[in-house]
């Protein structure tokens, strides 16, 4: 115990010696020397020991009255001063750069940064002080945050007329107390030191200092502003490129230029300071122009790509407004004032927009119905919550609002949060914040209207949130209306000649047929062979028809007659609007040149004739007219091709001869003979009728019998029913593959079974076709199947003739190019 009070005490005596041991001067010099000499004394046992310090010297060559702020050294050289005494205890002593003893040195500063103290050397005329004692004043510290410290700062010397003191600063928060001996400032802040004339001479001094700002700020959740740890943030000098040198509080000691939000940071001095959540800080750094560099932990991304606009009504933990700026996205910051320069930095989570599900309360409807719309929102994440949510709904034009009907999970929405558009084409809900993992519900009426169309009623949902992830739904009614008075029906006649040629009731206009009209919907017809067509079953409104100019004949050109708004000057198209059950009439005109109709003419005056089955058959034909000749079949032919599994057996013979039929080596059925036809001369005429034909081929025997029952003669013929398709071969001479626009493309095909032989007339079967082509034939069968409502029908080819050639027609086209034809063949149960 003793030895500490003597250490105590050597202490003591220590700082007293520094301030009684020194050579006095008259107040009268103009130039005035100092001497300090410390002394120390202890006792040590028995012993009392003692020791000098070095001689310090300054001159005094002023006496004009200042204070002055003064800066730290920065070089090797140093000298101690006193703090001064703040409410009966001794402030920490600093020290300063030996220029700063002297009273006429213009060292000064006009900034500190926080936590770096206020050093201040206060020169008082000597005339104004007790030149026999060391004199004591006070000065007064204030900051411009609402901190105030008071201190009493000692002469250096009697008569010296020269005071220091020293006053440590800390950060705010916490908020600043008054006389608790550490002044509280924020970056920004003005520091004033005052000495108001407290030794009575009258003399007021003040000295101000600026609060350097630190870039700082925190790394938060684009979001939900909730703050991210983890982070690293670099500090980069855009001068060179490198991070950039950091300074502690104290401006002297290094801090790092990158660190952690949320973790403990040490400094250069081996300081710990422990950043509090998402937030980050470089105390000190030179002017001039930086970038932060942000690294977020997984799964966040930097820099954001939300804008200021997002982060409405989101606020920081402490309750501060968020400070977004271009730095905040990587941009430069530049330090050139002591405003305090905050940069708060916004980082992305993987986008997850809320799920949504509508669903509506019936599948179908009528005019006047009313429909239950449900509306789900789930927010899937379940740690972080889902806010300014707002749900827009476009409802079909088909459709109109019972506004009263709007719920919020089943309660009524608050005021303002629904906005309906004037024309009823969206409902707006503001839904707000959901919860992680919540789920809300919307639900509301609409009614069909009265005038609505028959089809489907399409209502779609978006959902966006604050920060501009959306999700969409939606849900289909279908509207029907059951009565004639839904459609409309569309006629028309395109007719031959020029405007001037008169179109009357008793002197119509010749029509031209084979042309092809289309609607915006892309249905088509074709005039019929007096120019007729029409489109039924329409939707009440606005149609656009046009006749397509290339199916004309050749060098047809289409005029118009009409002189009306609804052609828009088109000879090829025209406007037409109708309501359900309406009747509506576009006509149009063409002229072509006589030439073209004279060739036309002459190829439709002798059409070509098709033998029926009962010609193909024999059924037609007198065998007795045929002629005498020798015995023989005059039916089938050898190269017949029988449309169906029977057939005709005629016979010619000499009078007074029977015949004896077989097939297969059997006798046929005696019902089947037809009888024998006597002719004017020799000969005579045996027909068969009926005679089944058992397989591909089919053998018929005809034995020729004497009166006396010898056999005069055996006639053989073989007959092929060729009923199964094997093979496929194209047949070019009668192939039209020109893609003109106008007239339909034929592929003439030659259908043969196994053998060979062409199939017999009537077989058909699917073909599929390589795109953009289409069967004619397919199309025109949906045409006339528009009004059933019935599916679409495959393209089919189909054998016309006993030589086996099928003739598939494609819909005009003006694509020219390779053409692919896939045919299903089936043999019993296989199908290849």
């Amino acid at each position: 115990m003793s030895a500490f009070r003597n250490i105590i005490w050597a202490t003591a005596a220590l700082l007293f010696a520094a301030l009684l041991v020194a050579t006095s001067v008259p107040a009268t010099a103009k130039t005035v020397t100092i001497t300090n000499t410390a002394q120390a004394r202890w006792s040590q046992g028995d012993l009392t020991l003692s020791a000098d310090s070095n001689e310090v010297s300054f001159e005094v060559v002023s006496e004009n009255p200042t204070i002055t702020v003064l800066p730290l050294p920065n070089g090797s050289e140093s000298m101690a001063i006193d703090g001064g005494m703040c409410g009966g205890t001794a402030l920490p002593g600093v020290k300063i750069a030996p220029s700063g003893a002297d009273p006429n040195s213009p060292s000064t500063i006009s900034s500190i940064t926080v936590g770096q103290p206020v050093v201040f050397r206060l020169v008082l005329a000597r005339a104004a002080l007790d030149a026999s004692k060391i004199d004591t004043v006070r000065v007064v510290i204030a900051s411009a945050s609402g901190d105030q410290e008071t201190i009493l700062v000692t002469e250096t010397a009697a008569d010296s007329g020269i005071f220091f003191g020293a006053v440590p600063t800390s950060a705010i928060p916490p908020q600043p107390a008054r006389s608790d001996c550490r002044l509280s400032v924020s970056g920004g802040d003005k520091v004033t030191v005052e000495y108001n004339g407290t030794t009575g001479d009258g003399t007021v001094l003040k000295a101000a200092v600026d609060v350097l700002a630190d870039p700082y700020g925190l790394v938060f959740d684009s979001e939900d502003a909730a703050p991210i740890d983890g982070a690293t943030v670099t500090l980069i000098d855009t001068a060179t490129g490198q991070p950039a040198r950091v300074y502690a509080d104290d401006g002297i000691t290094p801090w790092p230029s990158t660190i952690t939000t949320g973790s403990q940071i040490t400094d250069g001095g081996g300081n710990i300071w422990q950043m509090p959540p998402g937030e980050y800080r470089f105390p000190l750094a030179a002017l001039g122009t930086y970038r932060l560099v942000v690294v977020p932990p997984d799964p966040y991304k930097a820099p954001s790509a939300l804008t200021t606009k997002n982060f409405a009504g989101l606020t920081r933990p402490d309750g501060g407004e968020l400070v977004i700026l271009p730095a905040s996205y990587g941009g430069p910051v530049t330090l050139s004032s002591p405003a305090p320069v905050r940069v708060d930095i916004p980082v992305d989570r993987p986008p997850l927009a809320v799920s949504l599900a509508k669903v509506a309360s019936r599948q179908v409807a009528q005019p006047g119905d009313a429909v239950f719309y449900s509306i789900t929102i789930t927010n899937p994440d379940g740690s972080h919550s889902k806010r300014g949510l707002v749900l827009t709904d476009k409802p079909s034009p088909s459709l109109r609002l019972r506004p009263g009907t709007i719920r919020l999970d089943g309660a009524k929405v608050p005021k303002g949060t629904v906005t309906v558009a004037p024309d009823g084409g969206s409902l707006t809900i503001a839904i707000g914040t959901i919860a992680p993992g919540a789920t809300r519900t919307v639900t509301y009426a609409m009614t069909v209207r009265a005038d609505a169309s028959a089809g489907q009623a399409v209502n779609r949902v978006d959902a966006v949130d604050a920060r501009g992830l959306t999700a969409a739904a939606s849900a289909a009614v279908r509207v029907e209306r059951d009565n004639l008075a839904s459609t409309m029906t569309l006629i028309g006649r395109i007719t031959l000649g020029d405007c001037s040629v008169p179109n009357t009731r008793k002197a119509p206009r010749p029509g031209i047929g084979g042309v092809r009209l289309v609607l915006e919907d892309g249905s088509f017809a074709v005039t019929d062979a007096d120019g007729r067509y029409h489109f039924e079953g329409l939707m009440p409104g606005s149609h656009v028809v046009e006749t397509q100019e290339v199916t004309l004949p050749k060098g047809g050109k289409l005029v118009d007659c009409t002189n009306s708004t609804r052609s828009a000057g088109s000879a090829a198209s025209r406007f037409v609007i109708g309501q359900g059950g309406s009747l509506v009439v576009a006509d149009f005109a063409a002229t072509i040149p006589a030439e073209t109709l004279a060739a036309a003419a002459a190829a439709t005056a002798a059409p070509p004739a098709e033998d029926t089955d009962r010609v193909a058959a024999g059924g037609d034909t007198d065998w007795v007219a045929q002629g005498d000749g020798p015995n023989a079949f005059l039916f089938p032919a050898a190269d017949y091709n029988p449309r169906a599994p029977t057939t005709r057996v005629v016979i010619r013979h000499r009078k007074g001869q029977t015949v004896a039929l077989k097939i297969d080596g059997k006798p046929v059925d005696k019902l089947a003979f037809d009888g024998a036809h006597n002719a004017p001369g020799s000969y005579a005429v045996s027909v068969w009728r009926g005679i089944p034909l058992g397989g591909e081929d089919t053998r018929i025997d005809a034995e020729i019998h004497e009166a006396n029952g010898a056999i005069a003669e055996i006639l053989t013929r073989t007959v092929h029913f060729g009923a199964t398709p094997a093979r496929v071969e194209l047949v070019p001479e009668r192939s039209h593959l020109v893609a003109d626009g106008a007239s339909r493309p034929v592929v003439a095909i030659r259908v043969l079974d196994r053998a060979g032989r062409p199939v017999h007339a009537g077989i058909s079967g699917p073909i599929a076709l390589s795109a953009p082509y289409e069967s004619a034939q397919a199309l025109d069968a949906m045409q006339n199947r528009v009004l059933s409502g019935l599916d679409r029908t495959p393209p089919t080819w189909i054998v016309k003739g006993d030589d086996g050639v099928a003739l598939v027609e494609l819909a005009p086209t003006m694509v020219s190019g390779g053409l692919d034809l896939t045919f299903q063949f089936t043999d019993r149960e296989v199908k290849r």
